[in-house]
């Protein structure tokens, strides 16, 4: 018995020295962007971290296709005014743009067939914003 309990506080006091990153998976960067390279060899766009007005997503990372708009990718970018996406990606993930509140426009393209729940939720400056009839799922 105190030989298993002298096992567990070694492991405790272990996972209390390591560091916390030991634990987390990080992710690739490109520019402004974080992404993770998919199973298939694409690439999903995991957070952008620029400031710019307007944005457009480049159609390949590392020569490799972005597909993919992650969940909360662009939340809380205040600054964003515009925003284009290119034809290769197919899916804008859940929230992906949430309270970008000075987000006016987005181009979205034919590509496209999946927007996620509440992926322009609370984007009170959208004025323009056209969702192609290849999208399955809003």
């Amino acid at each position: 018995m105190k030989r298993n309990i002298a096992c567990f506080l070694v492991l405790v006091f272990a996972l209390t020295v390591l560091p916390f990153s030991a634990f987390t998976a990080s992710a690739d960067t490109y520019g402004d962007y974080e992404y993770t390279v998919l199973s298939d060899g694409t690439v999903e766009i995991t957070k952008y971290n620029g400031n710019e007005e307007n944005v457009s997503i480049p159609e390949y990372i590392d020569g490799k296709k972005v597909t993919r708009i992650g969940r909360c990718d662009f939340f809380k970018c205040t600054n964003l005014v515009s925003i284009t996406l290119p034809d290769s990606v197919t899916s804008i993930g859940n929230y992906a743009f949430e309270y970008c509140t000075s987000l006016t426009s987005i181009t979205i393209p034919d590509s496209v067939t999946f927007i996620g729940e509440s992926a322009f939720s609370h984007c009170t400056s959208l004025t323009s914003i056209t969702i192609p009839d290849s999208v399955m799922f809003i």
